[in-house]
């Protein structure tokens, strides 16, 4: 099939603008690669920013922890030892009641 001046024409001019289209096209994703790339680089540095962010809250965090638990355990003991003090008083007061139902029928020393 033998083309004439005009379709060779039209075909021309239609690879001619397929072409420029497809450059275009290709330019755009050159520069979205691009831009990937520069995004990464600042994904990447923000990343080892937040890695050294967490290594200082780790020392920090190796100081602050161990005074936490002296604190905690200071207040622990503490209202155990309060607790303890309330059993014992409780107990107190249960002997004293039986004592006091034991012994209410003797005055004196009589028996």
């Amino acid at each position: 099939m033998a083309l004439n001046k005009e379709e060779f024409l039209a075909l021309l001019k239609f690879k001619m603008e397929g072409d420029k289209v497809f450059s275009q096209r290709v330019q755009k994703i050159q520069s979205e690669i691009t831009g990937v790339g520069t995004q990464s680089d600042k994904t990447a540095k923000s990343g080892r920013n937040l890695g050294f962010s967490l290594v200082s809250v780790a020392k920090k965090a190796a100081i602050v922890a161990p005074a936490w638990i002296l604190m905690r355990k200071a207040m622990m003991s503490a209202f155990k030892t309060i607790t303890d003090g309330m059993e014992h008083i409780k107990a107190l007061d249960k002997a004293l009641a039986r004592a006091t139902a034991v012994t209410s029928g003797v005055k004196n020393g009589e028996v």
